[in-house]
């Protein structure tokens, strides 16, 4: 037997969909892609790719793949008439989606993508028939919040070097932990790292943590509120109203009527240009980054990079599906309006701990001209207990107290103890027992540093 079966052919396997960077191919259901060449199932359903014979084990991702004679270019037209530079801003990232491994391996990470906009806006237009560019149809993501840990890893999983859509992941912050998803998962996603690791069934201590290979999408009606960590690495595109027009209704018609076989040959032409785009990204992303840089309203190296990443890929997919010039202009100028916008979001307080200091600083500016300088007031006209100059000490109670006897609004009570905590104009320093200067007793005080500038004045 040994004599006979010596040069046996072994069928490598892949548990996903999309790129595999051992074997240097994009490997599909029905289509394989290498070195810019296409490949099909053989009769015994797997992929001849030179001397490697592979297949992937995957049976949840369908995807419909068309071929050149069928591909409709008019789609770019009528995208751009629905969604201008905003909607060639996430073709831009779905594109270079299509290359994360490879991206990842050059710079050590991808940026995520943030699609908001209030309801009508057009987001889920524009997601469905962005999967259809790849050949998926009838989906556009899966909710975070409603899938179980193990459930969501297997979704992380599915693919490689293809997005994942993440559908209205964040609730309201009164949501139970339980029932919200942490966006600071997320973080590790960003290098393309291990997804979620478990033990292997053996005796010894082997661990199982299979890296992470696509990239992610969120997609919903509000911001994500995290931390600066994971708001550096969103591109934020926000779509609204504001661009719905007779002429973008019709175009958006056009985008919506376009069948799959029409479109999914780009998931080829841009797979086919893999040499020519990531030359492009790896060359660009340093001139971009450094012209990030230059922009005094740019601070941070991790929101320049991300940014610049998608510059580079916007070069890229210009070249690819030529572009006008002045589209490529546009898509630029929006690119950067979202870097700097991305740098004043990390620098701001969320909209509800925004308010609280407005009211607080708007109160304790009342009691001053009521009761005057130099004349300390009561405990009814204060809401500072602090004794220190340099620290702002509230109760929050009493804060509730003098709200409403000045009018101020309804009392955000469990916003405001899982928000202000987070507050970046002012310091946190804890919420602990303090010696009142208003009472002779101590009380329970959310304590801040004292900014030497008030952000609200």
């Amino acid at each position: 037997m040994n004599d006979r079966l010596y040069n046996i052919k072994t069928v490598a396997t892949v548990d996903f969909v999309g790129y595999s960077a051992e074997h240097r191919a994009y490997i599909f259901h029905n289509l394989a892609i290498a070195d810019g060449r296409e490949y099909h199932l053989n009769s015994e359903d797997y992929f001849d790719i030179g001397s490697r014979a592979i297949k992937t084990l995957d049976k949840s991702i369908h995807q419909t793949h068309s071929t050149a004679p069928d591909y409709n270019p008019a789609w770019l037209d009528a995208l751009h008439g629905a969604y201008r530079a905003k909607g060639l801003v996430v073709l831009t990232f779905w594109f270079a989606t299509l290359f994360a491994e490879q991206i990842r391996e050059m710079h050590e990470s991808l940026p995520f993508l943030e699609l908001m906009g209030e309801p009508d806006a057009g987001k889920s237009t524009l997601i469905v028939f962005l999967w259809r560019l790849l050949g998926r149809t009838a989906w556009e993501g899966f909710d975070p919040s409603k899938n179980t840990p193990a459930n969501r890893a297997r979704n992380l999983l599915q693919v490689s070097n293809m997005p994942v859509v993440l559908l209205e992941g964040d609730r309201d912050e009164l949501t139970s932990h339980s029932k919200r998803f942490d966006w600071e998962e997320l973080k590790p996603l960003y290098n393309g790292r291990g997804v979620r690791g478990r033990a292997a069934f053996t005796r010894g201590n082997e661990t199982y943590e299979p890296p992470f290979r696509g990239s992610i999408v969120i997609t919903q009606n509000v911001a994500v509120n995290a931390s600066d960590a994971v708001l550096s690495r969103i591109a934020h595109v926000e779509l609204t109203k504001e661009h719905h027009s007779v002429a973008s209704k019709l175009c958006a018609d056009r985008l919506v009527n376009f069948d799959v076989t029409e479109v999914s040959y780009f998931l080829n032409l841009a797979i086919a240009s893999e040499r020519k785009t990531l030359e492009i990204i790896k060359k660009q992303t340093q001139v971009y980054d450094a012209a990030l840089l230059a922009d005094s309203n740019i601070a941070m190296h991790r929101i320049a990079k991300t940014h610049a990443q998608m510059m580079a890929s916007a070069d890229a997919l210009a070249a690819l599906l030529e572009w006008p010039a002045q589209w490529l202009k546009d898509v630029k100028i929006e690119i950067h309006a979202m870097a700097v916008a991305r740098q004043k979001s990390i620098a701001a307080d969320h909209p509800i701990v925004a308010d609280f200091w407005e009211t607080y600083y708007y109160l304790e500016s009342n009691i001053k001209n009521a009761y005057g300088a130099g004349l300390d007031p009561d405990e009814s006209n204060s809401l500072d207990h602090s004794c220190d100059a340099q620290i702002i000490a509230i109760n929050l109670p009493h804060f509730k107290k003098i709200a409403e006897e000045h009018r101020q609004g309804g009392f955000l009570s469990k916003e405001y103890r899982a928000l202000l905590p987070n507050s970046r104009s002012h310091r946190y320093l804890g919420h602990k027992v303090c010696r009142s200067k208003l009472k002779t007793a101590s009380v329970r005080c959310i304590q801040f540093e004292k900014p030497k500038i008030n952000p609200y004045a």
